[in-house]
Formats: C-alpha cells, sequence, structure tokens
C-alpha cells in the first residue's frame, strides 16, 4: 500500500505546467495523477472540486476517491496528485464574456462568490478529513507542496491570462481589480483577495499536517535558479535522482508570463467558441466540434503595466503577512524578493 500522498496544489501562475509537463513525468518512485477526475455517485468529476463541498464529504468515502490513486501502484510507492486548481484563484474580473451566447459581447452579472468559496481555513478542514480518509486507504502520511508568487505580479499574471474573457480589457480595468481584491472588504474575503494572504493558507497547513508535511517555496527562486528550486521540491518528495534532475534543467525558465518584461503583460484577443454543425458529424470522425472563434473589441488595451503605485498598494495589504511567512525560517527570502 502507498506509503505517502503528495499534494500539489500549485497556486495558479506559479509553473505549475511546468512542474506537471518536465519534472513529474521523470518521476520514477511517484505514481504521479495530473488534475485527475474521480468517480462521485454516477458521474465523473475533477478530484480538486471536491475541496468545494463541506469537508465532512471525506469521511463519506470508503474507497473512492482514493481507489483511482492505486491503479498500476506498488505497496511501496508513494502517490502525488497535482492540480493548481485545488487553490483556486481569485475572482474573474468584470465584465466577463458569457461563452455560451451566440453573440459577442453580452455581460455577465459579476458573481463575487466565484472565486471566494474556499478560504484558509476551510482548506484546513478539508486536510483534516483528507488526511484520516487517506490513511484509512493506507497512506501513512499526508503531505502539501505550495508555491508563492509575489501578489503584485501575481494578479498582473491572472489578469493577462483571464483577459481573454474580458470585454474591454484595460490597464483600468485591470488596476480597478486588482485594488478590489487587496483593499476592498468584499473583495478580498468574498472575490477572493484573501487567497493570496500566504501565511494564512500556510498555518493552516501546518495545523493540519505538521511543519514536516508541507513544503512552501517562492516562485521567484524557480525564475531565479530553476535547479535551485528542484533541488529542495525533488528532495520534498523523496526522489533519489532529484540533483540530477535538476541539473539538466539547470538553464530552463518557467514561461509564466506574457511579456518580456518585468513590468508589462500582453492583453489577450478575447475569444469565444464556434460550435460546428452538426456536431455528431464531427464527434463521429473524432474531430473537434467547436474552434476558437477571435472577435474584435475596440475598446482594448494592448498590454497591462504594473505601475510603482499599484505594487506597492497592493503589497501594502500583505506586508505583514509576508513578513511573518518569511520568519518562520523557511529559507524563502521573501525580503529579497521585494514582498515587503
Amino acid at each position: 500500500m502507498p506509503n505517502t500522498f503528495y499534494l500539489h496544489v500549485g497556486p495558479p501562475k506559479t509553473a505549475s505546467t511546468f512542474l506537471q509537463k518536465t519534472i513529474l513525468p521523470q518521476i520514477a518512485n511517484i505514481r504521479c495523477h495530473i488534475k485527475p477526475t474521480v468517480t462521485f455517485g454516477d458521474s465523473e468529476i475533477n478530484f480538486r472540486d471536491l475541496f468545494l463541498f463541506s469537508p465532512n464529504l471525506w469521511k463519506t468515502f470508503r474507497k473512492e476517491p482514493f481507489a483511482f490513486l492505486k491503479d498500476g501502484t506498488s505497496k511501496e510507492q508513494d502517490v502525488l496528485v497535482s492540480d493548481e486548481g485545488i487553490y483556486r484563484r481569485p475572482a474573474s474580473p468584470q465584465p466577463r464574456l458569457d461563452l455560451r451566447q451566440k453573440k459577442y459581447g453580452p455581460i455577465v452579472k459579476a458573481n463575487p462568490k466565484a472565486g471566494g468559496r474556499q478560504d484558509h481555513t476551510s482548506f484546513r478542514s478539508h486536510l483534516d478529513a483528507l488526511r484520516e480518509g487517506a490513511r484509512k486507504q493506507g497512506f501513512s502520511q499526508t503531505k502539501v507542496l505550495l508555491t508563492v508568487r509575489r501578489q503584485d505580479e501575481m494578479l498582473a499574471s491572472l489578469y493577462a491570462q483571464l483577459s481573454r474573457f474580458v470585454r474591454g480589457a484595460s490597464q483600468e480595468n485591470f488596476e480597478r481589480w486588482a485594488l478590489h481584491l487587496t483593499n476592498d472588504r468584499a473583495g478580498f474575503y468574498l472575490g477572493g483577495g484573501q487567497k493570496l494572504s500566504y501565511y494564512l493558507w500556510y498555518e493552516s497547513i501546518v495545523e493540519a499536517l505538521g511543519e514536516t508535511n508541507v513544503l512552501l517555496l517562492p516562485f521567484e527562486l524557480l525564475r531565479e535558479s530553476t535547479s535551485g528550486f528542484l533541488k529542495r521540491w525533488l528532495k520534498f518528495l523523496g526522489v533519489e535522482s532529484a540533483v540530477s534532475i535538476a541539473n539538466s534543467l539547470s538553464d530552463t525558465r518557467a514561461k509564466n508570463r506574457r511579456s518580456g518584461s518585468d513590468l508589462k503583460w500582453d492583453i489577450s484577443p478575447p475569444i469565444r467558441k464556434l460550435n460546428l454543425r452538426p456536431s455528431r458529424v464531427f464527434k463521429a470522425f473524432g474531430l473537434p466540434t467547436s474552434l476558437p472563434a477571435r472577435w474584435p473589441d475596440f475598446q482594448r488595451d494592448e498590454e497591462i503595466r504594473l505601475t510603482r503605485e499599484l505594487s506597492q498598494e497592493t503589497l501594502r495589504s500583505y506586508e505583514e503577512e509576508n513578513r511573518r511567512l518569511d520568519n518562520q525560517g523557511l529559507d524563502l527570502n521573501l525580503k529579497e524578493y521585494g514582498y515587503y
């Protein structure tokens, strides 16, 4: 029976895709599941979506959702699930394009709860129940891997990624969204700004699993030294070939930015789906039933800038917690990376 159950939770925009596509396939001693689905009742759902239910849900399982973890796994093999969606991101900028509509441009009513359905306290409750559920299935330990990213750059990178869904994406819209999440109580607690309070998340995970069962590293370390980041990340997983894997990628950098500039990110053109009819014909030949269709939006900017004023305003909201996190003796060097 597998010994340790690892949970890599991202969050988004911290090189999770790089780790999933480049690093995890090289790990031989761990059975890795990337964004898995599980049987839930009569249907299949994403494993990450279980964290949106009541934590008591884990106590009701007898085999699922852990049954899929054992497929092809030896008794001595550890298991890892990697999905940045477990952590979730803040609520999307508004106004958002509705991809279900046939016409371009309908504005969807803002849903502030979209990014706030899970906070650090509910995540701790899930970990408590998940740990007990995993133990019943033979996992003696549950461990979490978490990567943090400076909050101002995290928001800029997130906005650039989400901008294809935002009508009239612009510098003004970006700044309004960022300040709503960080300076407005409704945006912070209901829209998901609290998801960037990394110290609170770390503290909650430690309370549930213990200090030795949590690895938290800054994304900036990966950008500065890929090998340095990977050596610590893989060592936590007990990978014997950690040094060789890390050294083989010493010149690799995670391409997590939408622009080459440290202060600018490109805004994506709006994207919608063009449905192909009749869909059953395309399905019969194994072809996609929809294609991406880009539409003109003359109110869009081409890029966003992380101004000094916005950066300072954003980081001020998290300064105290960033400092406390840096003082936990985790060798994070957050001050050096400009977190406070």
